[in-house]
């Protein structure tokens, strides 16, 4: 067993994790042998990149060992609660009831060990919104949260507005506070990236495009961006040209091509072979996804 891993190289893991390349953040992880470690930074990552790969019995053992190792981590909690809040979200409800309660007292631990852990502060309130009294759910609590983070992070506290109106439907109070966030923080990628998506919903895309065009110049590494500019151009050159500059800009998830062959049929086979290229990232549609795509286009 490992003892410590170069601070350097856990860093250079969470920055793709964080940037959503979980194919490249996994090849290292597992090059670095992280899970094998008794560092509780790289149990912490190595969990991250088995939930993102659905992987949730190992995610769990190692997001216990890390918080095992450092207790007074809020963010390892954390992870235990991202992972259990998983568990939950994909059992049928009578099934629901453990991993629920679970998810909660993780979130509850990092609460007392971080009142202001912005991303725990998050969760918690959607758990609140969604989850039925007798597990602890409270629409009282989960209203007064999103102030609470706007304390800490502005951008995210309207964040977490729009989040409580998206669950609530209500588009006109969501697209207001992520207008909010993003006046708050011009450069927060995700606040412009969750206001292009809302935009592109209600029919806006050209509003959509300009926000997605934005987050891309914040953070051309990322394809969110690119996915939001497929869907809002008119299919020609203009489409050709975000395909070119995704392929280059993140070469490790073709998404954008997926998202392009949805909607023009002219190009379908072309950029579906481009999709099956290469294994999708675990965020991304399946190559099976794609295959169905295909084959429905041409029945």
């Amino acid at each position: 067993m490992f003892a410590i891993v170069a601070a350097a190289l856990l860093a250079a893991i969470e920055s793709l994790a964080d940037a959503g390349h979980w194919k490249r953040a996994r090849a290292k992880a597992e090059e670095a042998r992280l899970a094998e470690s008794n560092d509780a930074r790289a149990l912490w990552l190595a969990s991250r990149v088995k939930l993102a790969f659905s992987e949730l019995d190992e995610a769990a053992k190692l997001a216990e060992r890390a918080a095992a190792l450092d207790p007074k981590n809020a963010g390892y909690q954390l992870q235990i609660a991202e992972v259990w809040g998983t568990v939950a979200h994909r059992a049928p409800v009578w099934r629901q009831l453990g991993p629920g309660r679970r998810c909660k007292k993780a979130m509850d631990a990092a609460f007392a060990l971080d009142p202001r852990h912005v991303e725990n502060l998050f969760i918690l309130m959607q758990y609140y919104q969604r989850a039925p009294g007798f597990m602890g759910g409270d629409k009282k609590r989960a209203a007064e949260i999103p102030a609470r983070i706007r304390e800490v992070d502005a951008a995210r506290g309207w964040m977490a507005e729009a989040k409580l109106a998206e669950i609530r439907k209500d588009a006109a109070g969501q697209e207001s506070a992520l207008r909010r966030a993003v006046e708050a923080n011009v450069r927060h990628y995700g606040a412009r990236i969750e206001l292009a998506a809302h935009l592109l919903r209600r029919g806006d895309a050209k509003s959509a495009a300009e926000q997605a065009r934005t987050a891309a110049g914040i953070h051309p590494d990322r394809v969110e961006a690119y996915q939001i500019l497929v869907r809002a151009l008119d299919p020609g050159p203009a489409l050709e040209a975000v395909l070119a500059e995704a392929a280059v800009r993140v070469p490790d998830d073709l998404s954008p091509f997926y998202e392009a062959a949805r909607r023009v049929s002219a190009r379908r086979q072309a950029w579906i072979e481009r999709y099956l290229s290469q294994p999708p990232e675990p965020t991304a549609p399946s190559h099976g996804d794609a295959r169905k795509l295909l084959k429905h286009a041409g029945s």
